[in-house]
C-alpha cells in the first residue's frame, strides 16, 4: 500500500510541475501576432469513474516554423472554422485573438 500512495503522490507532484512550468514559460513569451491556419479543432472527452464528462477543446493552428495548439474556451471553439486564415495573437500556448474574414475572435 505505500508503494502505491507514493507512486501516487510522485505522479501528481510529476503533474503539478509541468502545468508550472508551461505557466512560466508562457509568462516568459512575448505576445505575437502572426498569420496563421487553423488545421484543426480537437474535442477531447473522457468520462471519469464517476460519470463526470470532461472535455478539453483545443485549436492546432500552422503558423510559420511549425503548428501551435491552444486550449480554449466553447465559445472561441465554436467561433472559428476549420480552414480559417487570418492573424492569430497568442503568448506562447495562450490563445489570445484570432482575426479572419473580418471576425475577430477574442478570449
Amino acid at each position: 500500500m505505500p508503494v502505491i500512495f507514493c507512486l501516487f503522490l510522485g505522479v501528481f507532484a510529476v503533474l503539478i510541475a509541468v502545468n508550472i512550468k508551461r505557466f512560466i514559460d508562457n509568462e516568459r513569451s512575448p505576445v505575437v501576432t502572426e498569420n496563421a491556419w487553423l488545421r484543426r479543432k480537437r474535442d477531447n472527452t473522457s468520462i471519469d469513474a464517476n460519470g463526470v464528462m470532461n472535455s478539453t477543446l483545443s485549436l492546432v493552428f500552422e503558423v510559420d516554423g511549425g503548428t501551435l495548439e491552444c486550449v480554449v474556451s466553447g465559445r472561441i471553439y465554436r467561433a472559428v472554422r476549420e480552414g480559417a486564415h487570418g492573424l492569430l495573437t497568442h503568448q506562447g500556448t495562450r490563445f489570445r485573438c484570432f482575426v479572419f474574414d473580418g471576425i475577430r475572435v477574442e478570449k
